[in-house]
C-alpha cells in the first residue's frame, strides 16, 4: 500500500489536467478543420454546435491553439511548475504535431477521411433506397432482410 497517497493523487490529477488540456487544444485544430471541410459556412456550422463543441470552432486554430500552448507554458514556468511545465511540454508538442500532421497539407488526412466517409454513408443511403424499392416491388430477399431486422428490433430492450 502506499503511504504517499496524498502526493500520488496530486500527481495523477496534474497529469489528467495536462491530458485534458492538451485535448482542448488538439479539439480547436480538429473541429475546426471538420467545420472548414464541410460545405456549409462556418458560422453556420458553429452556430449549430455551440455552446458545446462550438466552442472549440476557430477561424485561426492553429494561431489559437499554439498561442494558448505556449501561454499555458509559460504561465506554469512562471509559478514554478518546472515539472508540471516540462510534462506539459513532452506531451503537448508530441500530440500536437500529431494534430497538425493530421489536419494540414494540400490533400490532409482529415480531408481524407472525410471523403472517404462521405462516400461510405452516400452507400449506405443508396443501399438503403433500393432495399425500400426492393421491398415495394415484393422482392423476396428484401422481405427477408426486413423480418429479420423486424426479430432483431423486437429482441431489443432498454433499461
Amino acid at each position: 500500500m502506499r503511504h504517499d497517497k496524498e502526493g500520488f493523487a496530486q500527481e495523477a490529477i496534474a497529469m489528467a489536467k495536462v491530458g485534458k488540456q492538451v485535448g482542448d487544444y488538439l479539439r480547436i485544430l480538429l473541429f475546426s478543420k471538420y467545420a472548414e471541410a464541410l460545405p456549409e459556412a462556418m458560422d453556420s456550422i458553429k452556430s449549430d454546435i455551440d455552446p458545446f463543441t462550438g466552442c472549440f470552432v476557430s477561424r485561426l486554430p492553429i494561431t489559437v491553439a499554439m498561442l494558448r500552448f505556449s501561454l499555458k507554458v509559460a504561465n506554469l514556468f512562471n509559478q514554478g511548475k518546472t515539472d508540471e511545465a516540462t510534462e506539459f511540454i513532452n506531451t503537448g508538442v508530441f500530440q500536437l504535431q500529431e494534430g497538425l500532421d493530421f489536419i494540414q497539407g494540400e490533400s490532409s488526412s482529415l480531408q481524407q477521411t472525410y471523403e472517404r466517409e462521405k462516400a461510405g454513408w452516400q452507400l449506405f443511403y443508396q443501399a438503403l433506397d433500393a432495399a425500400e424499392k426492393a421491398l415495394q416491388s415484393g422482392e423476396g430477399w428484401a422481405i427477408e432482410v426486413q423480418k429479420a431486422t423486424q426479430e432483431i428490433v423486437k429482441n431489443c430492450h432498454v433499461n
